[in-house]
């Protein structure tokens, strides 16, 4: 019988590309149109100006059919990642009759309960079976069991929450470990802080299971849980029965994420406006505290780089600075890239950072 091997972590990430660029063509494509409204019939007209008008259309309408192909690609490329994960994961439902075990499998990883606690059985990233799986692992060549490089964002829109999570593992990782609670019955609880001006700062615990991890990100190590964990348990808590509700918009962002998962009111700066930027990045990494970058909604004329780990609207850890360059974890594409302060304060929207020490 043939076999297929497939890196379904690399075709996820494709996967991601594919759609994130898409969404910069149909940017293009409306910048064209804008193109076309502008033109002043009063100072240019005839024949040039009706052959420039049916290029930039031709241009424009071409743009879009390839927006929605690019667009479709990638959409299929995360199905044929996830499907091949599910098939992986519905090999290992032998284990169900073994009497020393219960098994459930979601999403990649499984779950094996056995007494005494709970022990995990991870899908590996290429499709084939991992092994044992923890809630924190120590994954080749890494320093720690919790660390940013560990966060992985899903083909769920949550930046600013997976964002948020590797900029606290980066400056205190015990905020991480304290989170988490291991029930040993196939569920974790997770602690998160919430604020109102009647109650002050209070708890919030919200008990997930865990058949149910790795519906959208994961760790970067095979069968580690506790991005899956932090995520799932925040997309129920917002979301209640549809996950998704916690994609973007005004409710969720980098600075309230922050807040959630440390207790403690973070501060948002206007690259733009903030004098000593570099500074407030580099007081703020030396002393242990999260840092957030959060990009504009577009990135105007002037590309930013031509590097699929920066979009627009987009929300990364900030893990380090050397004089004026800035070293930022991108989730989604699990990579590091460095940009310059003045970088930051033309295309940044907001830099969030928690005061936690």
């Amino acid at each position: 019988m043939a076999k297929i091997r497939i890196d379904t972590t690399r075709t996820r990430e494709i996967g991601q590309q594919f759609v994130s660029n898409s969404n910069r063509l149909a940017e293009i494509g409306r910048e064209l149109q804008n193109a076309i409204n502008s033109l002043d019939t009063g100072v240019w007209d005839g024949i040039s100006r009706l052959r420039a008008e049916l290029l930039l259309s031709r241009v424009r309408l071409e743009s879009e059919t390839v927006t929605q192909r690019l667009y479709d690609l990638g959409r299929k490329l995360v199905l044929v990642a996830d499907t091949f994960e599910q098939e992986d994961s519905i090999a290992a439902q032998n284990m169900v009759e073994m009497p020393w075990v219960g098994f459930a499998l979601k999403g990649g990883i499984g779950i094996a309960l056995a007494a005494g606690g709970t022990s995990f059985a991870g899908g590996g990233g290429d499709g084939g079976s991992g092994g044992m799986s923890e809630v924190f692992a120590q994954g080749s060549g890494d320093q720690l069991d919790i660390q940013y490089s560990d966060v992985r964002q899903g083909f769920l829109g949550d930046c600013y929450l997976m964002a948020a999570l590797a900029a606290v593992a980066k400056g205190d990782p015990e905020i991480i470990r304290n989170m988490i609670r291991d029930n040993g019955d196939g569920t974790f609880t997770v602690t998160f802080h919430t604020h109102s001006i009647t109650s002050g700062w209070e708890t919030k615990d919200v008990t997930v299971k865990a058949e149910d991890l790795g519906k959208y990100g994961q760790s970067t190590d095979n069968g580690e849980l506790w991005p899956a964990i932090i995520e799932q348990a925040y997309a129920e808590w917002k979301g209640g029965s549809n996950p998704e509700k916690i994609e973007g918009g005004w409710k969720h962002n980098a600075q309230n994420m922050l807040a959630a998962l440390t207790g403690v009111k973070g501060d948002n700066y206007l690259p733009a406006v903030t004098k000593d930027l570099g500074g407030k990045i580099q007081d703020a990494l030396q002393k242990g505290n999260p840092v957030v970058v959060t990009y504009n909604p577009v990135f105007g004329d002037t590309p930013f780089r031509g590097d699929e780990a920066i979009v627009a609207d987009h929300s990364c850890a900030i893990i380090g600075i050397t004089d004026d360059q800035v070293t930022i974890y991108a989730q989604a594409t699990t990579s590091e890239y460095t940009v310059s302060v003045n970088q930051l304060k033309t295309h940044a929207k907001l830099i969030s950072i928690s005061p936690i020490h």
